[in-house]
């Protein structure tokens, strides 16, 4: 059996087993960094979705709760300060 592997290998079979071999392993390489990329674009979504949920949540309670008219008075007056070259019109009810 030894004759018959030996006749197989030789140094005109080692460059393409070689070739093969860096083939396999650059496909390995880049199944493994295909999977990781797409690992993180998941984790990704998934904090955005979370981010999205906490919005929704807040818009939720903002809008349940409602403005009152001193909430309105004073986003004005801070607004007037942050940018006081624009005229704002007072709050009506």
């Amino acid at each position: 059996m030894s004759d018959q592997l030996q006749s197989k290998l030789s140094k005109s079979t080692l460059v393409p087993l070689g070739a093969a071999v860096a083939i396999a392993l650059s496909l390995l390489w880049f199944g493994v960094s295909v999977g990781q990329t797409m690992s993180n674009q998941s984790n990704a979504i998934g904090n955005l979705t979370e981010a999205v949920s906490n919005l929704d949540t807040a818009i939720g309670t903002m809008n349940s709760t409602g403005w009152t008219k001193q909430d309105m008075e004073l986003w004005v007056r801070l607004f007037k300060l942050s940018s006081p070259d624009i005229a704002i019109p007072e709050v009506e009810k």
